[in-house]
């Protein structure tokens, strides 16, 4: 049974942070991932999930939602939220501490049900802000 792009992206982004080897299954192995804060695309799988390591070594758990997700043509596009530091996204009451919501928006280009190309845009403020190290210990990483 074959699964829309649409359902391809939201286990994408809510599953494979938790599960490294998912994005086998769902990326194409030539993918081409163009990353607003990496200075060069991402070219292949390999490298691919050796960013998305690199990310899960220096902020700790992630957990996504995805907050819209639209269609046209061979493109899927995705807004989401991204929990850090925490095993659930919090409940609405924000007033204390709690894991740190960074925003962004990816889009998909498929081929067939595999996705060959994304665009990745995120509030990287946010990020900054629950660590103001993070960069530093990224660039070591990547």
């Amino acid at each position: 049974m074959s699964k829309s792009p649409k359902d391809i992206v939201r286990r994408l982004l809510t599953e494979s942070w938790e599960n490294p080897g998912l994005p086998a299954e769902l990326l194409a192995p030539q993918i081409t991932v163009h990353v607003a804060s990496h200075p060069e695309p991402l070219e292949g799988l390999e490298r691919y999930s050796a960013f998305q390591a690199a990310y899960r070594s220096v902020v700790g758990e992630v957990h996504f939602t995805v907050d819209d997700l639209l269609m046209e043509g061979d493109r899927v596009a995705a807004r989401w939220t991204a929990w850090l530091d925490e095993g659930e996204a919090p409940s609405e009451d924000r007033s204390g501490e709690g894991p740190v919501a960074v925003m962004g928006i990816s889009i998909f280009r498929f081929e067939g049900e595999r996705i060959v190309e994304a665009w990745e845009s995120w509030d990287s403020l946010s990020l900054l802000a629950s660590d103001p190290d993070v960069l530093d210990k990224l660039s070591l990483t990547l």
